[in-house]
């Protein structure tokens, strides 16, 4: 017979391996996609573009082109704001407003027409 140190061993044993099995199966988990390598679409009312978003520490959109994605604008932007500064070289400047996630299809359709692309 086991003593009782092994069998709390034996049970705290059995709760780990619970825990893990929580998490999912092997294959599962491989097929888990972190959050930060999903692009997410977004629209700029005030520079009338479709992006593309991707999570990196910060959030980065990017435009579309021929190319490919070029990444240009952070999420810490201050959006909407103008700014005077007589000791820049622009003097002054708005920033554009803070592009909204839209569904893919609205961006698509926009993107599209925008590129005057025919579907």
């Amino acid at each position: 017979m086991k003593g009782e140190h092994e069998i709390e061993d034996m049970l705290k044993d059995i709760e780990e391996l619970n825990s893990y099995r929580k998490l999912g199966t092997v294959e599962e988990l491989s097929k888990r996609v972190n959050e930060e390598d999903i692009l997410k679409f977004y629209y700029c009312e005030s520079e009338d573009l479709y992006l593309v978003g991707q999570r990196h520490d910060t959030m980065y959109y990017g435009k579309v082109d021929e190319l490919g994605i070029h990444f240009f604008m952070s999420r810490y932007l201050p959006w909407g704001q103008h700014v005077e500064d007589e000791r820049s070289a622009w003097k002054e400047y708005t920033y554009p407003s803070e592009p909204k996630e839209i569904y893919f299809t609205e961006w698509l359709s926009g993107f599209m027409k925008q590129n005057k692309i025919k579907f």
